[in-house]
């Protein structure tokens, strides 16, 4: 923003309010406002997601664990293998589809 400044040659050019205007026109017209920002505006939409990545190999199927049961009435009760029961005088272990085994408790004494 340059000021409308008289000319070297015009009538009271060598005055002491020229020679201000002089100085702050320099200011002005040299002076950056590169330390002066503005507000910060709102912040702009989300764009798309991308497209989903390619899905890995499946693993090995691992050994079946082993599964607590209600205890067999017969050793040919519902089961299947992987399948134990316990009561106070038993341990139950399904051998195969609907096939118990039954084996004593020991104390360990």
């Amino acid at each position: 923003m340059a000021l409308n400044l008289p000319q070297r040659g015009d009538n009271n050019w060598d005055t002491p309010l020229n020679a201000a205007l002089i100085d702050l026109d320099t200011r002005v017209t040299s002076h950056t406002h590169s330390n002066v920002t503005g507000p910060t505006g709102p912040a702009g939409a989300t764009g798309p997601t991308g497209a989903a990545g390619a899905t890995g190999p499946t693993g090995a199927a691992g050994t079946p664990g082993v599964t607590v049961v209600a205890v067999p009435t017969t050793p040919t009760s519902t089961g299947v293998v992987g399948q134990i029961s316990v009561d106070t005088n038993h341990v139950y272990i399904c051998i195969g589809t609907n096939s118990w085994a039954r084996v004593n408790r020991d104390n360990w004494n």
